[in-house]
């Protein structure tokens, strides 16, 4: 998942900044979100966008019943289905391509975004530029399906965008019964398109009559939405399994609800596509119980079948990146900017030594930050030139909202 840290040039010089972009990265012991975090762009992986707090702009019918008529669901292509619960399904079978996207959400939060919706939903249809698919769908012996590498992939190369077919507000399975959950879920695949393309995700010894919910629970990555929890289901990313050091990563658009998956390192024909359904910086204990407890699986990754010896090599190491952490933090906090930038650059180091596959701009962004906190315009000037470099690799400002900021910084040297 990603996070991205959204960093006004007002603060680039305080320890405002510096502490919400060190809070946004690599953060620990988060078992809510994935990899899809970032700085994320794409938002640079981010979320959809029909969940918004604001005040409804639409019509008071849309409130009161939805009306009966086609033109009274607009921009949705079914009337809202709400089981008598507080939440409803809305659809838009035509969503990029008629592959049609079903939201599960309060009809307040649906429409206080419709005006933005109807943008989303007459957005450029996006695509990795390529001549030809740079992957395909296999069977992986003991994982089912997965995703495999059709020719040679370059760091940093988009090789997949999937859009949301099913987003749920994540608090609506704790405020309806069980039966009138099931229905609204079962109700917003019904209505797409591709809706026997998204049951077909389910693991195939699922024999129970609650298949969407199994889905859902096994397939969707959690996010935040315009400051709301939500879970967001991706037919085609759903494809691609977890490594604990995956050769890739993923970024979610506000914009277009669209997902890209992005090569963390060269990727050659036939290896395996992976991205992590875990945050990085997790000890393999950890790792294990989150990805047991929330996927229900055993992951046996390379990382995770070290010895025990190798394994607690990485797990001090990673305990290490987790103090140092909480270290910059501290000093940030305090105005030590001087130690703050010695304990990260020990920081980068361990990230590098543990293997850790992370845009390592997001780091080289913060020194930036730490040293224009001391005046030092000759490394702002250097590590600002370096974020950008790296940050442009895996999708620039596209993804990642602090590539602007970072020209601007270096605009005012």
């Amino acid at each position: 998942m990603a996070r991205l840290s959204t960093l006004g040039l007002g603060l680039l010089s305080s320890s405002t900044t510096v502490v919400a972009s060190l809070s946004n990265i690599l953060t620990y012991g988060d078992l809510e979100t994935a990899e899809v975090t970032s700085g994320h762009g794409l938002c640079g992986w981010a979320p959809p966008d029909p969940l918004n707090r604001a005040k409804p702009t639409c019509s008071t019918s849309l409130l009161q019943g939805f009306g009966t008529k086609p033109n009274q669901w607009f921009p949705w292509t079914h009337r809202p289905y709400c089981a008598d619960t507080p939440y409803c399904v809305f659809t838009n079978a035509h969503f990029h391509g008629n592959q049609g996207v079903s939201i599960i959400t309060t009809p307040e939060l649906a429409a206080s975004t419709l005006n933005k919706l109807e943008e989303t939903f007459t957005a450029p249809f996006q695509q990795p530029k390529s001549s030809g698919p740079l992957y395909e769908v296999v069977d992986m012996p003991g994982k089912g399906k997965g995703a495999v590498a059709k020719r040679k992939i370059r760091r940093g190369e988009k090789f997949m965008v999937d859009y949301a077919g099913l987003i749920a507000d994540t608090a609506f399975p704790g405020a309806t019964k069980l039966e009138a959950g099931k229905k609204l879920l079962d109700t917003a695949v019904d209505q797409l398109p591709r809706g026997q393309a998204i049951r077909s995700l389910a693991k195939s010894t699922n024999t129970t009559e609650r298949v969407v919910e199994d889905l859902l629970r096994t397939n969707s990555f959690g996010m935040t939405l315009e400051k709301r929890n939500i879970m967001a289901l991706f037919p085609e990313i759903s494809r691609m399994n977890h490594a604990c050091s995956p050769n890739s990563f993923i970024r979610f658009s506000e914009k277009t609800l669209a997902t890209a998956a992005i090569a963390f390192r060269d990727i050659e024909p036939g290896e395996e596509l992976t991205i992590s359904y875990a945050d990085f910086g997790m000890l393999r204990d950890e790792r294990q119980d989150f990805l047991h407890v929330r996927w229900g699986f055993t992951c046996t990754c390379a990382l995770c079948s070290l010895s025990e010896e190798d394994a607690a090599v990485s797990d001090e190491r990673r305990e290490k990146i987790r103090e140092v952490r909480d270290a910059v933090l501290k000093h940030v906090k305090k105005s030590e900017f001087n130690q703050a930038i010695k304990k990260h650059k020990i920081m980068i180091d361990l990230i590098v030594e543990e293997g850790m596959l992370v845009p390592l701009g997001e780091y080289y962004d913060i020194l930036a930050r730490l040293y224009d906190s001391v005046g030092d315009r000759r490394n702002v000037e250097k590590w600002a030139r370096m974020a950008i470099d790296d940050l442009e690799l895996f999708g620039g400002e596209e993804i990642y909202e602090q590539v602007p900021e970072l020209r601007d910084l270096l605009d005012g040297i």
